[in-house]
Formats: structure tokens, C-alpha cells, sequence
């Protein structure tokens, strides 16, 4: 079964002036499911308002998404727990 190649913005968390951070899910060209957290800037002296993406960010199979959500749910409780 071939898997067809896609990316979808599910959330984009602006930053200010440093850009935003977007979460993405998809399917890679290796036909893997992934789910990718990146930041993206605008270059100074870009002639495209277009933001465009950096190394600072990672992407994970989609396996490990119940536990990335798992441990975002950890860190949230620990976080509250703290009154932060």
C-alpha cells in the first residue's frame, strides 16, 4: 500500500517578533507518519513575507504521540502543582 505524501498545520504558536512555533502532522517521503514542531522566522531582508522554517524543532514518528501527549499532560499537572 502506498502511503500519500502530506503536511497539515494543527497549531501555530506566534512568538512576537521571533516568529512562530508550528505544529504539523503528516506523511513523510519515507511513508512514515509524523508529527513535526518547528520554528519559523522571516529573514531579514526577505523579499517574501512567506515565514520559512529552522533547524530549531523536531519531528517524531506518529508511534510516540500518545506518549508525547502523556508527558505534556505531566508537565502541565507538575507546572500547576507549582502555581505556575
Amino acid at each position: 500500500m502506498v502511503r500519500e505524501l502530506f503536511e497539515e498545520v494543527v497549531g501555530i504558536f506566534h512568538r512576537g517578533t521571533e516568529g512562530e512555533v508550528r505544529l504539523k502532522v503528516g506523511i513523510g517521503k519515507s511513508g512514515q507518519s509524523f508529527v513535526d514542531l518547528r520554528h519559523y522566522w522571516l529573514p531579514t531582508g526577505s523579499a517574501s513575507d512567506e515565514l520559512v522554517p529552522t533547524k530549531r524543532g523536531v519531528r517524531l514518528h506518529a508511534e510516540n504521540i500518545d506518549a508525547l501527549i502523556e508527558a505534556l499532560k505531566s508537565g502541565d499537572e507538575i507546572l500547576k502543582g507549582r502555581g505556575t
